[in-house]
C-alpha cells in the first residue's frame, strides 16, 4: 500500500478488519480497503505531523456510532466518522500529542480517551463529550515525554516515557462528566 510520502506513525484496523487507517508525518491520514489494498480516502491532519490513531467506541448517551481519533503535532485531537468526515477537534494548546488510548475503569465510569503528550503529561477526556476529566502534569509523570499508554484492566493503566520507566496508574473513583 503506497501513498504516504513520509514516515507512517500510526495504524488502526476498523470496520470488522475491512479498513486500515494510517497516519503519517506527511500531515495526512489515509483510509485503505484491506481486500484490494486501494486507498479510499485521504484526510488532512492540519499543518502538523499526524502522530497516532485510536477507535472511540459508541457512547449511547451522546454518539451511537464509533469514531476515529487522531493526534497531531500541533496538539489537536480530531474525531472522524468512520466514513472519513470530520466530527470534532479538541485543542491542547500546541502540545505535541504522542499517543492515544481508550480506557475504561472497572468502577462503572464511562470510557475515556487518554492522551499522551510530548511534554510528559496525560490528559483524560470523556469519550462521550470530549470534556477534560483529569490531567496528569509532567511533573507527576516525572518524564519528559509520554510515548505509550495501555489499559491494564481493573481500573489501571500504564504510561511509558522516554526515561525508560513504566508508570502504573490506578483510578480510584468512577470517571464521569
Amino acid at each position: 500500500m503506497e501513498g504516504h510520502i513520509r514516515e507512517v506513525t500510526g495504524l488502526l484496523l476498523v470496520s470488522d478488519a475491512t479498513l486500515l487507517w494510517s497516519c503519517s508525518a506527511d500531515q495526512s491520514i489515509r483510509v485503505w480497503e484491506m481486500s484490494s489494498g486501494r486507498c479510499v480516502g485521504v484526510l488532512s491532519s492540519g499543518n502538523e505531523v499526524a502522530t497516532c490513531l485510536e477507535l472511540i467506541p459508541p457512547c449511547p448517551a451522546s454518539h451511537p456510532e464509533a469514531y476515529i481519533a487522531s493526534g497531531a503535532g500541533d496538539g489537536d485531537v480530531k474525531l472522524w466518522g468512520l466514513a472519513g468526515e470530520s466530527v470534532h477537534t479538541c485543542s491542547h494548546k500546541g502540545q505535541f500529542v504522542t499517543c492515544l488510548r481508550v480506557f475504561q475503569d472497572s468502577l462503572g465510569g464511562q470510557p475515556v480517551l487518554l492522551i499522551g503528550m510530548l511534554s510528559g503529561g496525560v490528559v483524560a477526556r470523556s469519550c462521550g463529550t470530549m470534556s477534560v476529566l483529569f490531567v496528569i502534569e509532567s511533573q507527576v509523570c516525572n518524564t519528559l515525554s509520554v510515548w505509550a499508554i495501555r489499559d491494564l484492566g481493573q481500573s489501571c493503566f500504564a504510561t511509558g516515557g522516554d526515561d525508560g520507566n513504566l508508570l502504573v496508574w490506578q483510578v480510584m473513583k468512577p470517571l464521569q462528566d
